[in-house]
């Protein structure tokens, strides 16, 4: 049976389509490339199959076959700097000593001095333990463990940021982390699967495997020094440039897993539909996320356009200050006429703003659909593998029982995983469905707000026995308001789920209380939890779209839906009042009718 893998990198490939392989350079970046005919590269030694310096010290890897094809189609040329690991290498970039990197992930330290290209590849991070180790690792799970890491890489930043009970112990390459784990010195590393699986298939290696997947994954990008921004123009110019049949190259002959024939064309048709489809919704979302961003810069340009003749305009009128009286009223329609144009041009940085605002919004969409697609892909390679040492036992006569029994359990537990990943895409997307169809619930009724708060207890009445937590409702029987239930549920359910998840997960003893009161034919609502609280440093961002403190377990998408629902729909008021640790209480303001 053919590689799936293969296959469902070449749907995606057709399905953006084939660049052109001719560059338009402007006139300014060739003036800058023959200016910087050499471009000097400081390449991760031990970053396979993305980078490394081989045995005979020869720059190899996927970066490095981009790298060679972008210097056959341009003016540049690069000269490998070679030097001894991750942490030399950012400081020679720092002090300007290289020029560029072959592949690094963005953070907001690097991007102090350098700039990063448009992503090339993505590369999920996973946690390897020894083959012996029970159960799934989770990071959360691991405070005051020990926990090894690539030193300087971007995973030691995001566990230091999200994860500070962890212990780590930075190492210098990846084949020192996989012994220290194999010899039993340390019992987790945390790693990309790709890199883990380019050394143990050249390394004697044998008795450890992926215990655990993480959120973290490596979009990696060329990057550069910061005062290189035109290099950047360049080399995404030549990334959009490059055919697809040529990273599809590159892609297979670095990384390529085979499908085991026991698996049935049903089962395999039915995985390749799937994932054509999740690739498609991605493929849409970068498709339009581009169209953004090109008509964000466009606008931009326009703006700055538009501001620089502003500037003159002023100019222009502190020359007629100085000048003679008989022209003070040429001076007051010239200002007026300023006025004019900073009114313009206000109206068109608001939509600016919006049109950023929503691109930032297709981002995180994004990057949110990325890690269930990134675990289902690993998952089922896991599966793949599985299945194939089953056919191989079974072709030799060597399959028994207990191994049966074991692969098929292992196998029943991934796609369990991957369902899970499933479930959660889909209930991420059904979150963008509600956002979406919020105005279209318009239908007014008269609601007792206690009849309604009673059934609503009623219906959390597991979830808040299960977490023993005490549900006060303070509401007179004589309080109506109308509105629809779907937009009560958008401000009570979304409270009390915020509660339950976030604010109460892991008190023994839990309050909710809501107070209902009517006054001068407005309703004050005051809802208090006595759970952990909000930090002051980001209560200013919780009804952002997308904004959630609990990775991987909401969308983010609910606290939006509550401020939405008020200011918008209900043009009521909504007040917050919240520190660490002392509960939170949301004051809301809305009509009776």
């Amino acid at each position: 049976m053919k590689k799936i893998l293969s296959l469902v990198i070449l749907l995606f490939i057709l399905l953006t389509g084939c660049a052109s392989q001719t560059i338009d350079f402007s006139d300014e970046e060739v003036k800058w490339m023959k200016d910087h005919p050499v471009i000097y590269i400081g390449p991760d030694p031990v970053f396979g199959p993305i980078e490394l310096i081989d045995s005979e010290g020869r720059y190899k890897g996927i970066a490095a076959d981009y790298i060679e094809w972008i210097e056959k189609n341009t003016p540049l040329h690069f000269e490998i700097i070679k030097l001894d690991n991750w942490g030399k290498i950012l400081e020679a970039l720092k002090s300007k000593d290289i020029d560029m990197l072959g592949a690094a992930t963005y953070t907001n330290e690097r991007s102090e001095y350098m700039l990063f290209s448009d992503v090339f590849i993505n590369m999920p991070n996973i946690i390897v333990t020894r083959a012996d180790y029970n159960g799934r690792a989770k990071l959360e799970e691991l405070a005051g463990e020990s926990v090894v890491v690539m030193d300087d890489y971007a995973s030691e930043d995001y566990l230091e940021e999200f994860y500070p009970d962890i212990n780590l112990v930075p190492v210098q390459s990846i084949e020192e982390g996989l012994s220290m784990v194999s010899l039993g010195n340390k019992d987790y590393m945390l790693a990309t699967v790709g890199q883990v699986s380019f050394y143990l298939e050249n390394s004697t290696i044998t008795n450890l495997k992926m215990s655990g997947d993480v959120e973290l994954t490596f979009d990696l990008s060329f990057a550069v020094r910061r005062d290189y921004d035109e290099l950047i123009n360049i080399l995404n110019k030549a990334l959009y440039a490059m055919p697809s049949s040529e990273k599809e190259k590159i892609y297979q002959k670095w990384i390529s897993i085979e499908v085991e024939s026991l698996i049935n064309k049903r089962m395999f048709y039915s995985l390749l539909a799937l994932l054509g489809f999740v690739f498609v919704i991605v493929l849409v979302i970068s498709f339009f996320n581009r169209i953004l961003k090109n008509q964000v810069f466009e606008k931009t340009q326009a703006l700055h356009k538009e501001l620089h003749e502003r500037q003159e305009v002023e100019k222009k009128l502190e020359e007629l200050n100085k000048s003679l009286e008989n022209i003070v009223k040429e001076r007051t329609n010239e200002l007026q006429d300023t006025l004019y144009n900073l009114k313009s041009l206000q109206s068109e940085l608001i939509e600016t703003e919006k049109m950023a605002s929503l691109s930032r919004v297709l981002v995180s969409i994004s990057h949110k659909l990325n890690t269930p697609i990134g675990n289902g892909i690993t998952t089922t390679s896991y599966m793949e593998k599985l299945l194939r040492t089953l056919a191989e036992d079974l072709e030799k006569n060597e399959l028994s029982k207990s191994n049966l029994i074991k692969s098929l359990e292992d196998i029943n537990y991934s796609v369990g995983i991957l369902v899970d990943e499933l479930f959660a895409s889909k209930h991420f997307l059904d979150q963008i469905k509600t956002v979406s169809q919020l105005e279209f619930d318009k239908t007014k009724v008269s609601i007792n707000l206690i009849i309604y708060l009673r059934n609503l207890e009623n219906s959390y009445q597991n979830q808040l026995k299960q977490q023993h937590i005490e549900f006060i409702v303070d509401c007179s029987e004589s309080i109506y308001i109308d509105t629809s239930e779907t937009i009560l549920d958008n401000i009570f359910r979304v409270l009390i789920e915020n509660s339950i998840v976030h604010g109460l997960s892991k008190m023994a003893n839990g309050v909710i209380s809501i107070s209902v009161t009517k006054d001068d034919g407005f309703i004050w609502i005051v809802y208090k939890d006595n759970g952990i609280g909000i930090d002051e440093r980001i209560i200013q961002r919780i009804y952002e779209p997308l904004f959630t403190t609990s990775m991987g377990t909401t969308s983010g998408f609910g606290l939006n839906i509550l401020y939405n629902t008020i200011k918008t729909y209900l043009n009521g008021e909504i007040e917050i009042l919240s520190n660490e640790k002392n509960g939170v209480v949301f004051k809301i303001k809305i009509a009776a009718h």
